[in-house]
């Protein structure tokens, strides 16, 4: 009851949780980024996805949370929590392959833009099927004879093929 001194209602409460998770989910990504981006596009991709995964497994609340915000078609939670979280995650896919062109391990002639919406789609794929283990049913991403590290590995790998592939 004393929690309803703070809040009108339980709307109310749920709408301050709701922000609180996206404001620590965002601000995590906006402080990792500058740091992934100085990385090695490889080893950056690596960081990015293996740190993605450990730190799902350690807040699986908020990715269930965010699981079904983002699956079940919530208008409401799509604009409040997906979309939010979503650019985030985009957009620091997109600084660490601007950071690698500008190194030059992209050629200068791929569309970074472009290239990033594909890369963060099969992220989002790999990852969320390890996460969401509902999803690797219908994703068949992993198994007992294929771990997922190898899984992102091969992920890896083919990203960068394809960069490269597009750069000739």
């Amino acid at each position: 009851g004393s929690l309803y001194q703070y809040f009108p209602n339980r709307d109310g409460l749920l709408d301050f949780a709701i922000e609180l998770c996206v404001r620590y989910t965002t601000g995590m990504f906006q402080e990792y980024r500058p740091m992934l981006a100085a990385m090695p596009l490889k080893e950056a991709l690596n960081a990015y996805l293996m740190g993605g995964l450990e730190w799902g497994q350690t807040e699986m609340g908020l990715v269930r949370f965010f699981g079904r915000a983002a699956y079940q078609g919530d208008p409401d939670l799509a604009e409040r929590v997906v979309r939010p979280i979503a650019t985030v995650m985009r957009e620091t896919l997109q600084e660490i392959l601007a950071q690698a062109q500008a190194r030059g391990e992209i050629n200068s002639t791929v569309n970074i833009e472009q290239t990033t919406r594909i890369v963060n789609a099969l992220v989002i794929a790999v990852s969320d099927s390890q996460l969401l283990p509902y999803l690797n049913n219908y994703f068949q991403i992993s198994n007992d004879d294929v771990p997922p590290e190898r899984m992102i590995g091969v992920m890896i790998e083919f990203i960068l093929h394809g960069i490269n592939m597009e750069a000739k």
